[in-house]
């Protein structure tokens, strides 16, 4: 009745359309031509039938999201920024990390050109739109950084966190800042003695902080804690 080729293969069937019957082009338009000459009140009704699995637990999901409650509970404040950095942030970053930037190939605009290869001025851009309404700031962010080495780009997770006060009182801070970092190693299983307190001399996190250290377990950097240098608190008004 609809003119149709039909042809016998071992698991299915290949059907043909005329020429003239150019809006047949996949199988469910074959499906609709069968419905609509059969009547779909007339088609038997069946639940689709199949083998449900639970699908394996994301750990890292797990792990980000266990890590965010406790740092909710603990007053900070979970912030969501903006991957990208402008023009003029990559001016103000130092050169070894500029070098890192990974440059957008058609950013939306000028304040989109690279993806951000830390978290910091992100952080520090929205410490300067919240002091309009708060003098003290405690946030994190728990997202993606991005850079480029030996030609490849990379990507990770990180976890990132300010506090910042009109009146400044960076000692108070900092120590405030490593308490929560200890809390933090404390509640998922680091011992004091699993890590060690280093200089940040040397490596790429002293161009961008003026004080501070890193804490490192097994030769790897796990955290870096430490105040903005003075040329980035001044230039995004913290």
């Amino acid at each position: 009745r609809l003119g149709f080729t039909i042809k016998a293969r071992k698991k299915y069937l290949l059907v043909s359309p005329p020429s003239f019957r150019n809006d047949i082009q996949v199988k469910e338009d074959v499906i609709g031509e069968i419905i609509r000459l059969r009547g779909i009140d007339n088609i038997p009704s069946r639940l689709p039938t199949g083998i449900l699995t639970v699908p394996p637990q994301n750990e890292l999901w797990q792990f980000r999201q266990e890590l965010r409650d406790w740092l909710r509970g603990d007053n900070l404040d979970e912030v969501y920024t903006y991957s990208f950095l402008g023009e003029k942030d990559k001016e103000k970053l130092p050169s070894n990390w500029q070098k890192l930037l990974v440059e957008v190939a058609n950013p939306t605009s000028a304040l989109m050109k690279y993806l951000r290869p830390t978290l910091l001025i992100n952080l520090l851009q929205a410490v300067s739109s919240n002091f309009r309404f708060r003098d003290e700031v405690n946030f994190f962010e728990d997202d993606k950084i991005y850079w480029q080495e030996e030609g490849k780009i990379k990507e990770e997770f990180v976890l990132g966190g300010i506090l910042a006060r009109k009146k400044k009182s960076f000692p108070r801070l900092f120590y405030y800042g490593k308490g929560i970092l200890e809390d933090l190693f404390s509640r998922w299983g680091v011992s004091e003695d699993g890590y060690e307190l280093k200089s940040l001399a040397g490596s790429k996190y002293s161009t961008l902080l003026s004080q501070g250290a890193l804490a490192v377990a097994d030769g790897k950097i796990i955290a870096v804690l430490g105040i903005p240098t003075t040329e980035l608190l001044k230039y995004y008004d913290c």
